[in-house]
């Protein structure tokens, strides 16, 4: 994973940690690192292709799964 990529990545987890396991969108990543767009989904097409996260389906809209990954509502 090279550095921008783990950037990305990072964003993703951190954005998840505090939206209660949502996803950013892609907008919300490129604004959120002050990146294009196509850079964000290039990088995600590479995280997702290293197996680091899979898409619910792109244009990943709110719907990247971090491999590994568990979000739940603590009471």
């Amino acid at each position: 994973m090279n550095d921008t990529s783990e950037r990305v990545f990072r964003f993703i987890v951190d954005f998840k940690r505090s939206h209660d396991g949502n996803s950013p969108t892609v907008r919300e990543v490129a604004a959120g690192l002050k990146m294009g767009t196509t850079t964000v989904a290039y990088h995600l097409r590479l995280l997702e292709r290293g197996g680091v996260i899979r898409s619910m389906g792109f244009g990943f809209s709110r719907g990247v799964l971090v491999v590994g990954g568990r979000w739940k509502l603590e009471r």
